[in-house]
């Protein structure tokens, strides 16, 4: 059976790219919060990487507000996301808020 429970909260997203298509550079912000289901609060979730050389650098965690984090995630992951247009500039950057 299901059953359908309602959902709010607020989530929102930064997201910059810089640098030639060879080497990128890029970062991201991204939070979710202040999320009720069914009239049950759920902790916010923070998250952040930052890619640059060819390798991704991210942290995460999860926390209730004004608390420290109740569980944290960092890791460095090597990953080549260059594209192979050498003269292809990246300059962009994008904002979500919902």
């Amino acid at each position: 059976a299901q059953t359908v429970s309602p959902v709010d909260g607020r989530v929102s997203a930064d997201l910059y790219v810089d640098g030639m298509a060879v080497n990128p550079k890029i970062s991201f912000l991204g939070a979710i919060r202040d999320v009720v289901y069914d009239s049950l609060p759920l902790p916010e979730f923070r998250a952040r990487m930052n890619y640059a050389d060819r390798k991704a650098v991210a942290h995460a965690e999860v926390r209730r507000p004004g608390q420290a984090a109740n569980a944290i995630a960092d890791a460095t992951i090597p990953v080549n996301l260059a594209l192979s247009a050498r003269h292809l500039l990246y300059r962009q950057w994008c904002r979500v808020v919902a």
